[in-house]
């Protein structure tokens, strides 16, 4: 069936589906398929079972002239097959759950993605086990802990800073693309909403994605205490699907088209704290085609001790303005968790730090309730509030990514790596360089 505008608005708007089918019906081992612009190509039927082929990401070439109509009905696909259409102005794709026929359609039309493959599932990264981060992006030193002093005593107040408390990354828009937040927390003083929810579900149910907007921006633990937090809820729980981040990245580059002629807008800034046992090519590119656009964005490098050009999103920072960030302890040594290599582009702090977290119905008298965890997911943002500090400061950064992408790794103070280059052994700084 042709795919007309308005059944490709109503995907893009995310309204229910059927489950997913096949949509064949010619039982033959071989058929002739024309797309759109005319092209005649035979093919071999393997499957027309639903499903059979698995649930694939697919990113349309910008080089190809087919629309994104013609590539879905070349594709032979139904409505109830397509989860989500990505159709923005960086780029444009769909997700689907494909016979082994329309996946045989795939290599036919080659030519026209720029990357397929199978949906790859997704896991953040941190680990569970005073937020001595804000302290350390804001001097030359490593912290200092006293005599009979924990990490979790740390006074977390003591953060230096150029400009008005109430000013740090005013008017920059933080998309959080996570578990959701809870954006009720008191912490966020009324400075965060939710923005999408790939199940519909505008909550947070496991506190990673609130402790991630916390140390962003929060009034208390954030080093961008008035930036605007919206939450882009991709996973549930701890894991998910590539598909709901493609979908997450394609509602901020729609925000991102709609905010920036406003005229109290700084920039967008995608925080995205998980990341893939694999490489996901789907998500790489939609991450460098926002970047490209625009968007600064900040990922975390992972937390299996491993080279992290081994995973998604980190190898996306490769030659390009993306920020993937390893996580270093107090005494400024790499977590022992943390990838490393060529695919970091700079550590953060991250391991115990403290940040904003969700309510636990079983405590209701705790109004403000926080938690203290550990993770290259935690290290994220940190350089996430950073870039929206600077935004904050200078407004012809605002789309400028890679000369953000300089600032940040270029103000970044070395540290003795247990890793030789090319890992960066280099730390976060906001400039403030108090001892």
């Amino acid at each position: 069936m042709k795919f007309t505008t308005s059944l490709l608005s109503a995907l893009s708007l995310g309204l229910s589906l059927a489950a997913p089918h096949g949509g064949h019906s010619t039982p033959a081992n071989t058929t002739t398929t024309t797309d759109s612009v005319g092209t005649s190509d035979t093919v071999n039927i393997l499957d027309e079972t639903p499903g059979s082929g698995g649930s694939w990401d697919v990113i349309i070439s910008e080089e190809d002239p087919r629309t994104l109509d013609d590539m879905l009905t070349a594709m032979n696909l139904t409505v109830q097959d397509v989860t989500n259409i990505y159709n923005n102005s960086a780029f444009k794709g769909f997700s689907a759950s494909l016979s082994s026929h329309c996946v045989n359609q795939l290599e036919v039309l080659s030519s026209g993605w720029k990357t397929y493959q199978p949906q790859v599932e997704v896991k953040l990264h941190d680990s569970t086990d005073g937020t001595w981060g804000l302290k350390r992006v804001s001097q030359a030193d490593k912290v200092q802990v006293a005599s009979g002093q924990t990490i979790r005593d740390f006074d977390f107040t003591s953060y230096e800073f150029d400009g008005a408390v109430n000013t740090l990354g005013a008017g920059v828009d933080i998309y959080i693309v996570d578990t959701g937040v809870d954006i009720t927390h008191v912490d966020f003083d009324n400075r965060a909403t939710f923005g999408f929810s790939f199940d519909g579900t505008e909550t947070d149910d496991v506190g990673h994605g609130t402790h991630c907007a916390g140390t962003a921006a929060s009034t208390t633990f954030g080093l961008a205490k008035a930036a605007n937090i919206i939450a882009v809820r991709v996973l549930s729980a701890e894991t998910g699907n590539s598909n709901n981040i493609l979908a997450g990245v394609d509602f901020v580059m729609q925000q991102h088209d709609q905010r920036k002629t406003a005229a109290d807008f700084k920039g967008s800034v995608i925080s995205m704290s998980l990341g893939t046992s694999g490489v996901s090519d789907a998500i790489d590119e939609v991450l460098k085609k926002a970047s490209e656009s625009g968007v600064h964005i900040s990922v975390a490098a992972g937390n299996d001790d491993v080279d992290a050009c081994l995973t998604s999103p980190a190898l996306a920072s490769q030659g390009t303005d993306i920020l993937s960030v390893g996580a270093v302890d107090i005494n400024d040594e790499r977590a022992t968790f943390s990838n490393f290599g060529a695919c970091v582009s700079t550590y953060g702090p991250g391991v115990d730090v403290t940040s904003t977290w969700i309510k636990d119905p079983t405590l209701p008298n705790i109004v403000n309730p926080i938690n203290t965890i550990s993770g290259t997911s935690m290290a994220t943002p940190h350089v996430t509030g950073l870039i929206a500090y600077h935004l904050g400061l200078n407004s012809s950064l605002a789309t400028d990514t890679a000369a953000m992408k300089a600032l940040i790794v270029g103000s970044s103070l070395p540290f003795q790596s247990d890793k030789n280059a090319p890992d960066p052994a280099i730390l976060i700084n906001n400039g403030i360089l108090k001892q």
